[in-house]
């Protein structure tokens, strides 16, 4: 985990200065065509929005996922069989799995349509003391249980659903036999693979930058370095004490027997333990709870959370259509602002129509397998911001000179460049990781296309470019003068 904040403490650098040289919404967008050209930021702007949406249209699932589980594991501790037995045959109705995500994604555009104001002081308050909640719960648990007593549980619970009387050693058994053998010393190689992995939670600190024209003080350095930087050591000082914790109470090797079974032999997991697939944790902690109201009140938390993961994605693919029409690349429809709820209605639902759509080719293809390598088209696009911090400073001498940026030095060098320099190599390792070890463990094999797509989305955004100042030279206008300077507020 400490590899892992080290390669994206300073890509949240780069974002937090990025958006207090900029303060804008899209502003690593903004930032982008500006420091480099407009054609590389359509460029940047096209790769961001696909695969962001490729990547929300896995995340419809994720609500999905906590039902299931809610389910499963409550049904396991009632002795529920229409419970235990009511996700699979729900899961198998392709019309009803359609309907419910199409409600969960009509959910997430009515969530912030209405703006980021009303979307912050009600669903996201909301989830927040909802999340709050149930980290209390599960954290005294945690802290109260061994291995031996989740053991008890899981026996209690899941015994009768496996007829026999230890099945959680039968878990361990059942890998042995297929060639699992427990890890044993340091492996340098997979330790990188899994902090390149951990590293994408740290895109979340990129969120500031999209709705940076929409907050106050957004050029506030502190603040922003706060937002971004801080939130991520935060989470992955989190992440790190529930790690400890996790393989404390559930033991490392069990779940690793499990991760075998399940990665390379699919079709011998058990049938009465495959409904809490995939995120096993879920189950695992509300057996470790015991008691139904908390784990139903933890259960409200997973799946809210699992909502929380959707619209963040759908605010930012809405704000880069918004400046992308501010800088007049695509209709001023796009970039107009609902009086009273400060929101561009207009983008809001049309990126809300495009996910829909790309939900319903998802449940009828296998399309939704690039959602897992979609991360690694990001990295091309945190690799052209850091490129840009590091140039910004000398093509655009002006604007830097005005901005708080240009105050900040370390060893006596400009701190912005320095911390372009240090981002772009933490995001050339990572890169070097998806198309080593992780394109076959995690991507499926899928990292040449996904290079190959994002090459073309850079070049179809920097031809649109072209496209819409030749429109606009028409029409008398010279959109190129608009990136000659940051965006009014």
């Amino acid at each position: 985990m400490g590899i892992t904040v080290v390669m994206s403490i300073f890509t949240g650098a780069v974002y937090a200065l990025a958006v207090t040289t900029m303060p804008r919404s899209a502003s690593d967008y903004v930032f982008v065509s500006r420091s480099l050209t407009p054609a590389i930021g359509l460029g940047f702007g096209a790769i961001n929005v696909f695969w962001f949406l490729i990547i929300n249209s896995w995340n419809v699932y994720v609500p999905f996922t906590f039902f299931s589980q809610t389910m499963f594991s409550i049904g396991a501790m009632t002795g529920s069989a229409s419970l235990l037995n009511g996700w699979v045959w729900f899961s198998s109705q392709t019309s009803l799995v359609l309907l419910l995500g199409l409600g969960i994604l009509a959910l997430s555009i009515v969530a912030i349509m209405f703006g980021l104001r009303t979307y912050m002081r009600t669903f996201q308050r909301s989830v927040n003391i909802v999340s709050a909640i149930a980290f209390v719960i599960i954290l005294f648990y945690f802290l109260s249980y061994t291995n031996q007593d989740f053991i008890a549980r899981f026996t209690q619970y899941m015994s009768p659903l496996s007829g026999t009387p230890d099945p959680y050693h039968d878990i361990i058994n059942l890998a042995t036999s297929l060639g699992y053998v427990p890890p044993s010393g340091f492996d340098w190689n997979q330790t990188m693979a899994v902090a390149v992995l951990w590293w994408f939670i740290s895109l979340g600190t990129m969120g500031s930058a999209w709705i940076g024209g929409e907050v106050k003080q957004a050029s506030n350095v502190k603040a922003q370095i706060i937002a971004m930087m801080g939130a991520s050591v935060f989470t992955y000082v989190i992440a790190d004490v529930f790690e400890y914790l996790w393989f404390r109470v559930f033991d490392k090797n069990w779940l690793a027997a499990l991760g075998y079974i399940v990665n390379n032999y699919p079709n011998k997991v058990p049938a009465w333990i495959s409904p809490a697939a995939p995120y096993w944790g879920a189950a695992w902690v509300n057996f470790m709870i015991g008691n139904v109201p908390l784990a139903l009140i933890v259960s409200l938390a997973w799946v809210l959370q699992g909502f929380a993961v959707i619209t963040p994605l759908m605010l930012m693919a809405s704000r880069q259509l918004f400046a992308f029409s501010f800088d007049r690349v695509i209709p001023s429809k796009f970039s107009e602002v609902h009086e009273r709820f400060s929101s561009p209605i207009l983008s809001v639902i049309f990126i809300g129509i495009i996910m829909m759509v790309g939900f319903i080719f998802t449940v009828y293809t296998t399309w939704i397998n690039f959602a897992v390598a979609a991360p690694m088209g990001v990295l091309y696009c945190t690799l052209t911001l850091s490129i840009a911090s590091i140039v910004f400073y000398k093509r655009k001498e002006s604007i830097y000179a005005l901005s708080p940026a240009a105050r900040l030095k370390a060893l006596g060098l400009p701190l912005q460049p320095l911390i372009g320099v240090l981002s772009a190599i933490g995001i050339l390792v990572g890169l070097v990781y998806y198309f080593g070890p992780l394109n076959g463990l995690a991507l499926g094999g899928v990292a040449i296309p996904v290079t190959a797509i994002s090459i073309g989305l850079f070049v179809a955004g920097a031809l649109g470019y072209y496209v819409a100042r030749a429109v606009q030279l028409k029409k008398g206008v010279d959109i190129a003068y608009a990136f000659k300077q940051i965006p009014p507020e």
